[in-house]
């Protein structure tokens, strides 16, 4: 599916329209995670790891069973500036959030990134209202997607329960022959307050708590793979729900830490320039961490087609 055709014209798509075109994509995600097809990349020395909030990635079909109307189509130059970016920094796998379906990864991928050799691809339908998902592109075989928008979740000390905004989405990617990766995507909740919930920071607390219970619940189950956390988590370093997921005992290493505060800036419209997008790793993978090639672009004059900056993350393989 070619970029124009998806970024022309707004219309509406029906169920039915809806239906076949997940029924095609299923088969294209069986077609792509077909074993035979499951080969990582042996000759692979690092892994590159990339976050990148979209801004708004919809297309010209308005799905009548979200609240997507105000929310106008992708400029086309916007698109292109966000593929440069992606281009610029060249990642193994790449988590997008703020993006209406994967269609939309799919032609970015094929018409504006085709010698990047992304071939995998997923979203999952979010428990947004708005119809806002989170999506992966990956170069490297994806061997599953995982939701956990379904699961409840709890504060101490808190009557009420909440969902996942979004979702968290956990994407299990074959890194080596012998090496897998579970990579967490997330979308916490904006900092709109909603009832008894200031600036929302109980619900981003709450998304942060499930999410390191799952976390350590897969280390558990499976103590040899990697573990990353990565996205937009609507938060500050200093926030609770950052040091929540940092907290001892140990489990996850924030890979920007080293860096000046001035340096790592991901949302950038003034007057809330800060740092909410972050990749955390787990305590095997960080330990591969290159610094040297861990950071954000440097030129912000270039991110014109997002409010956020993307960030990315190098790991040795040796």
């Amino acid at each position: 599916m070619k970029l124009n055709s998806l970024f022309t014209k707004r219309t509406v798509m029906h169920r039915s329209d809806r239906l076949a075109s997940r029924l095609v994509c299923l088969f294209l995600v069986t077609l792509f995670f077909a074993p035979s097809t499951l080969q990582a990349q042996s000759s692979q020395k690092q892994l590159k790891l990339a976050a990148y909030n979209l801004w708004n990635m919809f297309d010209i079909y308005d799905d009548p069973y979200t609240q997507d109307e105000s929310t106008r189509v992708k400029p086309r130059e916007q698109i292109e500036a966000v593929a440069k970016a992606i281009k610029e920094i060249n990642a193994d796998v790449v988590g997008c959030v703020e993006l209406e379906n994967d269609h939309i990864l799919r032609a970015m991928a094929m018409d504006l990134l085709p010698e990047c050799g992304y071939k995998y691809f997923g979203a999952t339908e979010s428990n947004s209202g708005r119809g806002i998902q989170i999506g992966v592109m990956s170069r490297l075989p994806i061997l599953s997607i995982t939701s956990h928008k379904f699961r409840t979740l709890t504060l101490p000390g808190e009557k009420r329960t909440w969902s996942f905004a979004r979702d968290l989405v956990q994407v299990t990617v074959q890194v080596t022959d012998s090496q897998i990766l579970d990579v967490f995507l997330v979308h916490f909740k904006s900092k709109r307050s909603t009832s008894g919930d200031p600036e929302s920071g109980k619900w981003r607390l709450a998304e942060a708590t499930m999410a390191r219970q799952i976390m350590e619940q897969t280390r558990i189950a499976h103590p040899d793979h990697w573990i990353a956390i990565m996205g937009d988590f609507n938060d500050t370093p200093e926030s609770k729900t950052i040091q929540h997921l940092l907290a001892k005992p140990a489990f996850l290493h924030d890979t920007h830490s080293h860096l000046p505060a001035d340096n790592r800036i991901t949302y950038l419209h003034k007057p809330y320039r800060s740092t909410i997008d972050y990749i955390l790793a787990g305590p095997q993978l960080i330990k591969h961490l290159d610094k040297s090639k861990t950071g954000l672009p440097a030129d912000e004059s270039k991110l014109a087609g997002s409010d956020h900056a993307p960030i990315f993350a190098t790991f040795n393989l040796n």
